[in-house]
């Protein structure tokens, strides 16, 4: 399968997007049953390219991703706050705080 489509897991997870050859790639938006969910760019089934995540309590990370893991600079953005953390990740691990915005 190749092109835009929807494929539904039976435990509640679901992705929107593109395909090419029957694996998330491209744009997409993946929704777990918890609420979490995923925006932004796919490569052969992995998060790549700017996205964001949102952890199930709401906070969220937005920013690069390399072959499914954070990797380069991000902000996080803490549930219930507009507090901005901008960072630097590399293979899914923060490296270094760049700043805080209040």
């Amino acid at each position: 399968m190749s092109g835009k489509g929807t494929f539904n897991w039976a435990d509640g997870r679901n992705f929107q997007g593109e395909f090419k050859n029957g694996v998330m790639h491209g744009s997409g938006v993946y929704t777990w049953k918890d609420g979490r969910r995923y925006e932004g760019g796919y490569s052969l089934n992995k998060k790549h390219g700017k996205g964001t995540y949102t952890y199930s309590d709401g906070s969220k990370y937005s920013g690069e991703w390399v072959e499914g893991l954070q990797h380069g600079v991000g902000c996080i953005i803490d549930a219930g706050s507009t507090s901005e953390r901008k960072g630097v990740w590399a293979n899914g691990k923060l490296k270094q705080w760049l700043t805080t915005a209040l």
